[in-house]
């Protein structure tokens, strides 16, 4: 559902969004920055909820998302 609402978005850009959660442009998004983004815009997601969200795109399991798991999660497919 979340792909098809970004494939509708044609200003929609995946760089942007990626950089705009890597608060400290390291290359990579942390629990925090997550919890930060989501607090800043009026979501408070429970520490299993954000732990859901981090084992779902975090592939290599290094407890941080990096450019090209963030793709691999919310690039829109197409079916």
């Amino acid at each position: 559902m979340l792909r098809g609402g970004l494939r509708a978005r044609p200003y929609f850009n995946l760089k942007a969004a990626f950089s705009f959660l890597d608060r400290n442009a390291n290359g990579q998004v942390s629990l925090d920055d997550i919890r930060e983004f989501l607090a800043n815009n009026g979501f408070f997601a429970t520490e299993r909820e954000l732990q859901g969200i981090m084992v779902k795109c975090d592939k290599n399991g290094d407890g941080r998302i990096n450019f090209n798991e963030f793709i691999d999660e919310f690039q829109p497919k197409l079916n």
